[in-house]
């Protein structure tokens, strides 16, 4: 297998740090706390279009508080420019529906020879 048709496999998540963590304002943009590295990530196919890894983009700042676009409607992605403000006429629906539940809860168990995959669709990007 060559290095373009290696698949990255990463085990498990990694806790994000103390203090590093977003905040879903209401009817508004994300609320980014800490400062972590904030950069673009595009999936990469191969000859075949079969997903195979990620190639980093473009490197934002951040601050200690960043606002961050949620309604996909500001003209300076990835920060928010206050176009939330008109996104119910623009047709976006920024009512926050999460359920808070641990995530495994609804994730599909997938047994493999020697580990499990866990997949939950609606929190995926079908990158697979």
């Amino acid at each position: 297998m060559d290095n373009q048709n290696k698949l990255n496999i990463q085990i498990g998540t990694t806790q994000n740090p103390d203090g590093i963590y977003i905040e879903v304002t209401e009817n508004g943009p994300y609320l980014l706390h800490g400062k972590p590295k904030i950069v673009q990530q595009f999936i990469v196919p191969n000859q075949q279009g079969t997903s195979v890894n990620y190639q980093e983009g473009e490197e934002f700042e951040a601050k200690d508080a960043t606002y961050l676009c949620r309604c996909g409607l500001s003209q300076h992605k990835p920060y928010c420019d206050g176009s939330h403000k008109k996104a119910a006429e623009n047709g976006v629906d920024l009512t926050e529906r999460a359920t808070f539940n641990p995530e495994l809860l609804t994730a599909e168990v997938i047994e493999g020879p020697v580990i499990s995959l866990t997949d939950d669709e609606k929190l995926c990007a079908f990158a697979r």
